[in-house]
């Protein structure tokens, strides 16, 4: 395939900027997290493709199986990903630091410790208990962290209850990670507020990356996942000392950062809330000539409940980029029987004339069919772009359909005796 010289010289441009973002933006890191606790002992679980590891203050960082990261600082520390645990208008974190801007830290009642392949930790703050597990697993054949904060009021009086997760997204070596989500891939940051999309893509160079290089997914939406009220991507230096409120600055961004926010609800004594979310290794699905594309999509759905999809509804966005300028296109979505279309199924390619160095996209809302049965359908985009023969994309989608039973219900295992922070080494 023939490059064009422009896109040459912008990848060669962008590929330089962003090691040296990366470089001064790891320097300027250590200047506000230090370096002592890059020597922090850690605990690590992992299977054969995805793995997280967790400092005794409970803060954690996900990567590969190989060592590559997902996050910034693994596989050797946890510095820069936090929680934030939100009481009744008070704000508590993971950490074991005083560093201006940070909440207090959360008195730690269970040290990190393994249980299986699963790491557990927990803080209690004014009688509510805040457990977090993180065990590696597959979401479909992606593998994931399955991050699960269990909030749990052990108090004799109501509290307000929420949780905000920071994540600082590093891909292999690339600190600048670009991300994306179904609803497109944009170089400035991006704000969702109540209605979020089903997951978000962190790439090692872009979504038509070649198929060697890494992909950071979130699972937000599907499996058994707690979609956040906001979720936010952006500018980690933006974002990095968020308590709980935050300004959308909504600019271009180099050294990326993603925060999820659930919002407080009353928590009466007794009673317990669960949030979930995924991350872990994700796939760039793509199709590559005069005109490149990528499909980003959920690949699988799976029973919620005893009668219903999760994810019940989706977006499906196309992605593409062409060699030499390309104006007027139209693409084309075909479903299997158990998704239906919202609208129009041919949509316009947006901006209308996509230059060499830019992305096109179009996108559709499809819905789950109630009555769907297990089975695999296949997705399929076909692009009409003038003076280009049409091409096309084509991927498979699975969905699982509910048994209309309950889920069974088992005791893992116990939380072990609360041990004491100051005995920690």
């Amino acid at each position: 395939m023939n490059f064009n010289k422009l896109e040459i010289i912008f990848t060669i441009l962008a590929i330089s900027f962003g090691l040296a973002m990366s470089q001064g933006d790891y320097s300027r890191k250590m200047a506000i997290y230090g370096t002592s606790r890059a020597k922090s002992t850690v605990i690590s679980t992992q299977n054969d493709s995805v793995g997280a590891i967790v400092e005794h203050s409970g803060i954690f960082s996900i990567g590969t199986a190989g060592g590559k990261s997902l996050l910034f600082g693994y596989p050797f520390s946890a510095q820069t990903s936090h929680t934030h645990f939100h009481i009744d208008g008070s704000l508590w974190g993971d950490y074991d630091d005083t560093i201006a801007g940070h909440p207090l830290p959360a008195p730690i009642t269970v040290a990190p410790h393994r249980v299986g392949d699963s790491i557990i930790t927990s803080w209690t703050v004014d009688g509510v208990q805040f457990t977090q597990v993180l065990v590696p697993t597959y979401v479909g054949v992606n593998p994931q962290i399955r991050i699960e904060y269990r909030i749990e009021n052990a108090d004799a009086i109501s509290h307000s209850v929420g949780l905000l997760l920071f994540l600082d997204t590093m891909i292999g070596t690339n600190d600048c990670a670009p991300i994306a989500t179904p609803l497109g891939y944009f170089e400035s940051e991006q704000e969702f507020v109540g209605d979020v999309p089903s997951f978000w893509q962190a790439f090692e160079e872009s979504p038509f990356q070649p198929p060697d290089k890494l992909v950071g997914q979130g699972i937000i939406i599907g499996a058994d996942a707690t979609p956040p009220d906001v979720l936010v991507y952006g500018n980690f230096w933006n974002y990095h000392s968020v308590g709980w409120d935050y300004t959308f600055a909504g600019g271009l961004f180099s050294d990326s950062a993603v925060l999820l926010r659930w919002n407080p609800i009353m928590l009466a004594p007794g009673n317990h809330r669960t949030i979930i979310t995924y991350y872990g290794i994700g796939v760039a699905d793509r199709t590559v000539g005069e005109i490149s594309m990528s499909l980003t999509y959920p690949e699988q759905i799976r029973p919620a409940h005893c009668d219903g999809f999760s994810p019940d509804s989706f977006v499906i966005t196309l992605f593409v980029s062409p060699e030499d300028t390309i104006g007027g296109a139209v693409a084309s979505l075909r479903t299997p029987p158990f998704l239906n279309i919202v609208g129009d199924d041919t949509k316009p390619i947006i901006p209308s004339i996509v230059l060499p160095d830019m992305m096109g996209t179009a996108s559709w809302n499809v819905a789950v069919s109630s009555d769907a049965s297990t089975q695999t359908g296949t997705l399929s985009v076909e692009l009409i772009t003038p003076g280009y023969s049409p091409t096309s994309i084509e991927r498979e989608i699975d969905i699982t359909a509910p048994d209309g039973y309950p889920p069974d219900i088992s005791l893992v295992s116990e939380i072990p005796s609360p041990v004491v922070r100051d005995t920690l080494t």
